[in-house]
């Protein structure tokens, strides 16, 4: 293949991000970007439900900390954003908690879950387990079970969300450090969505723009790996992918774990959970709690991960809340929807929000959480396949990553081409 010709696989944001900007610092290149998919950034689809478009599950972009996106959204790519004020609270066992308050401002039924403040920073995800009680570690572990049964596979989605703001865990990572800012209230944060909410209305946009530049669009391509590399097909022609070429695989690396270990791969796709949106409608009374979003970390309702509220087109309209719940595959939705209802008019109620009904569920998409020494196992089997490729540049998270990591990642992408 020609060398002046770089192969993107994976139209998700993280991908046509890359295409992009290779496209404009190598404009004698041909950048292939590649998707099995009949449109780009289909992550972003939205969901229907009583004939109004929902983003599937809560989109926003965090604000300073992807602010180089939000200005390649709205200068670059010419597609036109809103910012909002970031209200993130915390639902701890049935007491609604602001996101940055510190241990001496929770609720006393809280504060007794912690029986000993740390001193310095913590570090590891596990010693939080330390500062807490055993009724709490109970509760803890309860929540987990929304995604796997092992807590200590959880650790990252408990720790620090579901401690007071004066707990921090040491890391270098940008998103832990974005967040130890913003409860520390060293920054003030906020939310960047396009100018319907609607995420999907970035798709339209984002492809005309990719086009205009000259970035070789294949969609509905399947590709293929081996050990000789990888290959696809389009216009009932194969193309071969080895070792001379440059290529970014900006998708999960699951299809290269599934051709080297097959056994592996089934134990990743293992564990697995639905995730449902589900679209409430509620009234809001005098004295309200304003937010943005809620997670949520109450036993009573356990699989509620987290609620968010939907902009309202007019001032007189009732408040809609998007919930999601993360269930186990052979759930029954008359049991959610009774849980629902039953946390909505018991509990939830005691913030001034009168349930009215349930609007729509939608089942939309399954999620696995798999055990951190089988992800360990996984990394290495894909490790050990990419060195024999040494342009390859494989994207190394076999999950979903943030708007914020694909733009990082993206620059990275950037500098692997000299």
């Amino acid at each position: 293949m020609n060398s002046k010709t770089i192969t993107i696989i994976g139209a998700g944001l993280y991908g046509c991000l890359t295409a992009w900007k290779l496209k404009n610092k190598f404009k004698n290149y041909q950048i292939n970007l590649i998707d099995s998919s009949d449109h780009i950034l289909s992550s972003y689809d939205a969901i229907k439900i009583r004939g109004n478009l929902y983003n599937n599950g809560f989109h926003g972009l965090e604000l300073p900390r992807a602010e180089g996106l939000y200005n390649f959204f709205q200068k670059t790519a010419g597609i036109p954003m809103i910012k909002f004020i970031n209200e993130k609270k915390l639902l701890i066992e049935g007491n609604l908690i602001d996101y940055t308050f510190r241990l001496k401002e929770y609720p006393i039924e809280i504060k007794k879950f912690f029986v000993k403040k740390p001193n310095n920073i913590i570090e590891k995800f596990e010693d939080f387990f330390d500062y807490i009680s055993n009724d709490y570690k109970l509760i803890l572990k309860k929540i987990s079970s929304r995604y796997c049964e092992n807590v200590k596979d959880c650790y990252h989605f408990l720790v620090p969300w579901f401690f007071p703001s004066d707990y921090f865990l040491k890391s270098s990572d940008e998103g832990y450090l974005f967040r130890d800012q913003v409860r520390s209230k060293k920054i003030s944060p906020s939310y960047a969505a396009p100018k319907s909410f609607i995420f999907k209305s970035i798709q339209e946009p984002f492809l005309k723009k990719l086009k205009l530049i000259g970035v070789n669009i294949l969609l509905n391509t399947k590709v293929d790996i081996d050990d000789s590399g990888i290959f696809y097909q389009h216009d009932n022609k194969k193309f071969f992918l080895t070792k001379e070429d440059r290529v970014f695989f900006c998708n999960s690396p699951v299809n290269i774990l599934k051709f080297k270990s097959l056994d592996t791969f089934k134990l990743l796709t293992n564990n697995s959970r639905i995730l449902i949106n589900v679209i409430i409608e509620v009234q809001e009374l005098l004295g309200s709690k304003e937010f943005t979003e809620i997670l949520c970390a109450d036993s009573r309702f356990f699989r509620l991960s987290r609620i968010s509220k939907i902009f309202k087109k007019k001032s007189q309209e009732n408040t809609k809340l998007q919930l999601e719940i993360f269930a186990k595959p052979d759930y029954k939705m008359a049991e959610i929807n009774k849980e629902i209802e039953n946390y909505f008019l018991n509990y939830f109620v005691k913030f001034n929000f009168k349930f009215i009904k349930i609007l729509g569920v939608h089942s939309s998409r399954t999620v696995f959480f798999p055990e951190n020494n089988i992800i360990d196992t996984a990394n290495n089997i894909v490790n050990s396949w990419n060195k024999n490729f040494p342009s390859f540049h494989i994207l190394e998270s076999f999950g979903p990553i943030n708007m914020s990591k694909a733009w990082t990642y993206s620059e990275k992408s950037l500098s692997c081409i000299k």
